[in-house]
């Protein structure tokens, strides 16, 4: 049994991948530790590797060693058509089996939350920006959909999270009307936000 009383519990995840370098006694500075270490979010491992041959060496021992402690890599994905090669076709993510990098037909992967492009190897973002919103509150709302867990996006929001901190200052509450001003660099700004 464990903390909280769920087999889904990130909580016992984590414990239970640091717990793996432990009984396999894996040398703590070696690239398979230290990649059990750093690389997994709960059950997520994400890590970019130099070069194909290193990529398959560290795959081929992490799956070893997690695998004796049954867990089990599912959902693989790679940028690189001879990494995915190496992957069983069973434990590739469904939508990665038939990856086409040379003709172009590469689907948007999920990796943490994030849309990951691998053919070109770029993260893709959504926004779904109001050209025109009525308040404060509208305006943090838009800003919200932005989903960026990494703060890549974090130099093109400043000037967008600097009209919050210019309306807060004017002392408008959540609700009054946007003034004319800040509405027209808003509407500038949203006309940018294309450009990401």
């Amino acid at each position: 049994y464990h903390m909280f009383g769920g087999g889904w519990s990130p909580s016992t995840c984590c414990y239970a991948v640091r717990k793996i370098i432990e009984l396999a006694k894996l040398d703590p500075n070696g690239e398979t530790a230290r990649t059990i270490l750093k690389a997994f979010y709960v059950d997520d491992c994400v890590k970019s590797i130099k070069d194909v041959a290193s990529g398959i060496l560290l795959f081929k021992e992490i799956t070893s060693v997690m695998g004796k402690y049954h867990f089990d890599f599912t959902k693989l994905v790679s940028n690189k058509q001879e990494l995915l090669d190496a992957f069983p076709l069973e434990k590739r993510a469904a939508d990665s089996v038939d990856l086409d990098f040379d003709g172009g037909r590469v689907t948007i992967q999920h990796s943490l939350g994030q849309r990951w492009q691998p053919g070109d190897d770029i993260f893709c973002f959504i926004c779904c920006f109001l050209s025109d919103p009525k308040s404060r509150r509208e305006l943090l709302s838009t800003l919200s959909t932005l989903y960026d867990p990494l703060g890549l996006c974090a130099p093109f929001m400043i000037p967008a999270r600097r009209l919050l901190q210019e309306l807060t200052k004017r002392g408008l509450t959540w609700d009054d009307p946007l003034p004319d001003d800040v509405a027209c660099q808003w509407r500038r700004w949203v006309r940018d936000s294309a450009c990401i």
